[in-house]
């Protein structure tokens, strides 16, 4: 891979503009953060995005990879070395082109990949299963498995981490851990890579190796974008191109070099002697008195971006993408050969306007397809596979849990010891049955209540980078989940059943438990839809309120006592299902009068007396329908969650 050389592919922007709104008690209220900016990265550089905290570094090159969406204007282009191109972006619409409503988070149409800030990884994997694994998933079974080691081997060779091969990414060093995020998203070679603050919370040696990696890979061909902060004059010349951000405007767009003959020929800015430039400018461009007129002048000068300057400080005349863009009477004709860049570079790129009119949609089609070589099918084993390695992994969660189910069981065993056998208790096994079920209730949805809402951020990167599709992931996420809970909630039922006396009858025992399992998974179905849809502080407090609420109905309030205006919760609580199922399990379906060691008088001896005044039975209880119910209601629940996870990996990231 490090002899590798692939035509390079170049990114152009024109007026991107970014908005925000944000309600408030005054209103919704507004707030510019770009302005109208252009730009061209080209391929086989290492490009850097520069500027201030909040001048909108980040902002930009996510607009630029397709991953933010909401209150984008401007347009995105890309072309590749065949003179093939996709417009991405669109005035008005999201970073997804012609089709932006199918095609948001494919990432610049599936061309480019972004690594963010912060490092995702799966901390319970080593690095060789990591990359295993991601390479799975990328390539399919179309590669062979002697190339596809190979593949891997060599990326791990190059990024230094050989050594670490059998080391679990939560043990790697920053250095490490931001190379590893590399090598994952090389396995399937994108042209191009945008990298948010690569060197943030890395030390000097580590920045300069991590750029000289980047710098080592953009020589290949790749399109190499990422922002930095302020960098030390070592590490600034490492870049073949920068571009300066402030105040959402672009102060600057061209060579190194040219930035201090610029601003001195544009600004009458001069840096001192043997000062890092990159500091200078920004504690200019930072300068509340002058820096505005600072930015205003040269953002004037390359009209925000539309111009880049040569290495002499000197302003090109020619637009950006100007010098490769031939029109015709029918609108934009793509011309074979090589062009030659702004600094006379031979180029294998041809870069041109694309408007919505001019889209070619077998183009588009070409471009969307460059990734996802896997099928559906072999994403769901892959992520299987890799989800029983994580959960066997972290063990210490799993016994917790087990360990829970089980002494809770015997707790309840012994304190409700035998109550299911005699009419004199029937009271004690009716709490039992409530506890019972609010217990499995509770563990059922709070396990995945805050594991989704921390596994997002992962989701959204790898999703977002074309590893796969939401379908495969959401059914491997179920097929992992569920049979432990399953297990769980037969650990406790087994041993409470038995130790309170409930009837050994194999029909009421299977139904008893079928129920109590299916009301867990409902619950952990709208576990799993709070965490999807609320941030991690209100997911905690939604999630308990629900369930308590849904439990009032049908043990603490009978349909006939309930105010009209809460009765439609009667009819859409899974808890009322199940718990009125249980108890016709246990007490109905014909069962015999119950014996009594009181001397006197048992007035529950009857069981169908006792689900008449508790209003169980009108209208009675059918059993198959109310496993049926609960059941659709799981499934419609994690239908929902399908939709409420795909709506914020696409519009609201």
């Amino acid at each position: 891979m490090g002899e590798h050389y692939q035509q390079p592919v170049d990114l152009v922007f024109r007026d991107v503009g970014f908005e925000t709104a944000r309600l408030t008690f005054k209103g919704l209220e507004r707030r510019k953060i770009l302005h109208g900016m252009n730009g061209e990265f080209g391929g086989g550089r290492l490009s850097a995005i520069m500027g201030p905290s909040g001048a909108g570094k980040s902002t930009l090159l996510k607009i630029l990879a397709g991953f933010t969406c909401r209150g984008v204007q401007g347009e995105v282009s890309i072309v590749d070395g065949e003179g093939d191109e996709c417009r991405v972006g669109g005035a008005g619409g999201c970073c997804g082109g012609v089709s932006s409503s199918s095609r948001s988070g494919v990432g610049v149409w599936g061309r480019s990949c972004l690594i963010q800030q912060e490092d995702h990884l799966r901390e319970a994997l080593t690095v060789s299963e990591a990359m295993a694994y991601t390479a799975q998933l990328k390539m399919g079974g179309r590669i062979s498995n002697d190339l596809f080691i190979f593949q891997v081997n060599e990326i791990l060779e190059i990024l230094g981490l050989t050594e670490c091969k059998d080391t679990r990414t939560s043990r790697l060093s920053g250095g490490q851990r931001k190379r590893m995020s590399i090598a994952l998203e090389l396995i399937d070679d994108p042209p191009i890579m945008l990298l948010d603050e690569p060197t943030t919370g890395l030390d000097s040696s580590s920045c300069t190796q991590c750029v000289n990696l980047l710098k080592h890979l953009a020589k290949d061909g790749r399109t190499i974008i990422c922002t930095i902060h302020q960098p030390s004059a070592l590490i600034l010349g490492m870049f073949d191109h920068l571009y300066i951000v402030a105040e959402g405007y672009c102060t600057y767009q061209g060579s190194v070099a040219g930035l201090l003959p610029f601003i001195s020929r544009t600004a009458d800015l001069h840096c001192p002697q043997y000062h890092n430039p990159a500091d200078f400018i920004m504690e200019m461009l930072s300068n509340d008195e002058a820096g505005k007129k600072v930015i205003s002048s040269l953002s004037s000068a390359l009209h925000n971006g539309e111009y880049s300057v040569m290495e002499s400080g000197v302003v090109s005349t020619k637009p950006i993408g100007k010098a490769w863009q031939i029109i015709s009477g029918n609108g934009v004709r793509k011309p074979n050969g090589k062009h030659r860049s702004h600094d006379g570079e031979p180029r294998r790129a041809d870069v041109s306007e694309f408007s919505k009119e001019t889209a070619d949609e077998s183009d588009c089609k070409k471009c969307d397809s460059f990734r996802m070589a896997s099928t559906s099918f072999e994403q769901l084993c892959i992520l299987s596979k890799r989800n029983m390695l994580v959960m066997r992994r972290n063990y210490s969660q799993l016994g917790i849990r087990l360990a829970a189910h089980l002494a809770i069981g015997v707790i309840f065993g012994y304190l409700y010891h035998n109550v299911g056998s005699e009419g004199s208790s029937v009271l004690a096994n009716y709490v039992y049955i409530y506890g019972s079920l609010l217990f499995l209730v509770y563990t059922g949805k709070m396990a995945v209540l805050l594991s989704f809402p921390l596994e997002m951020k992962v989701l959204s990167q790898e999703h977002f980078n074309r590893w796969y599709s939401l379908v495969p992931y959401c059914f491997s996420t179920l097929m992992a989940e569920i049979p432990f809970q399953v297990m769980a909630c037969l650990m406790y039922l087994v041993i409470s059943y038995l130790l309170t006396g409930q009837p050994l009858e194999a029909s009421r025992l299977l139904l008893f438990f079928l129920s109590n399992i299916l009301a867990s998974l409902a619950a952990q179905s709208c576990g799993y839809l709070v965490g999807a849809t609320t941030p991690i502080k209100m997911a905690v407090f939604i999630g308990p309120v629900i369930a308590v609420l849904l439990s009032v109905f049908g043990f603490c309030i009978t349909y006939r006592d309930t105010p009209k205006g809460f009765k439609w919760l009667f009819h859409i609580s899974y808890f009322r299902y199940a718990f009125h199922t249980n108890m016709h399990i246990l007490y109905g379906m014909d069962r015999d009068i119950l014996p009594c060691t009181e001397k006197f008088y048992c007035h529950y001896r009857y069981p169908n007396k006792f689900l008449s005044e508790m209003d169980i039975t009108d209208p009675p209880v059918d059993v198959v329908s109310n496993l049926s119910i609960i059941g659709t209601f799981a499934i419609l629940v994690h239908c929902s969650t399908f939709m409420a996870i795909w709506l914020r990996l696409n519009y609201f990231r």
